[in-house]
């Protein structure tokens, strides 16, 4: 009779084998006739790729095919894919990154699936104002799902204040250089060095 041969497939990662267009999860052997041309397909998890054969059978070809003169040992090994996220900067400030402060613009690889932790810190007289590109909002902390090459910008503006001028008695003040009538308020950016000159009435 025709000798029987088993071919035995392991997995590294996470995916299965198409052994003659059945799918078939790992590891698994089945017995085959001698001289039996076996059909065999890598097919890979979601967020994972085939990357080789190795064993009795090498190479990345897929799908492609054994010949059964003698057991047969295959692994097949699958990776998980990888994607970067890009961080970019408007105005100054950085962003946290699954709990690591990382200076703008950073980029970064993430294995597919994963969800990234991202949180703005502006600088001194900064605010965060939103995220755009592929995420948008102004949710700070938040999260983004890597599914594929990201690119985020993060935009942080400089911090307004408010200076508010009042006074006792008769008089005005000069505000860099200004004369205003009180009582005056006006906005200024933060780190702001302003001017001001008392200028009292006759």
């Amino acid at each position: 009779s025709l000798s029987q041969y088993t071919l035995t497939l392991t997995g590294v990662g996470n995916g299965q084998v198409r052994v003659d267009g059945t799918l078939r999860a790992l590891p698994w052997s089945g017995g085959f006739g001698c001289g039996s041309v076996v059909n065999i397909e890598a097919v890979p998890d979601a967020c994972y790729q085939f990357d080789n054969w190795s064993g009795d059978l090498t190479g990345n070809t897929s799908p492609t095919s054994i010949t059964m003169d003698g057991n047969k040992a295959v692994t097949v090994t699958f990776s998980q894919i990888q994607y970067t996220l890009d961080l970019i900067g408007v105005g100054d400030g950085q962003v946290r990154v699954n709990g690591v402060l990382r200076a703008l613009p950073w980029s970064g690889g993430f294995g597919c699936g994963s969800v990234v932790a991202l949180e703005a810190v502006p600088d001194a007289c900064y605010q965060f104002d939103d995220w755009s590109g592929d995420k948008t909002g102004s949710a700070n902390p938040t999260t983004i799902a890597m599914d594929g090459d990201k690119t985020v910008t993060a935009s942080f503006s400089l911090s307004q204040y408010t200076l508010s001028l009042t006074g006792v008695g008769s008089g005005s003040v000069r505000v860099n250089g200004v004369l205003r009538a009180l009582p005056w308020s006006g906005a200024f950016s933060c780190g702001t060095v302003v001017g001001l000159e008392a200028v009292p009435d006759a």
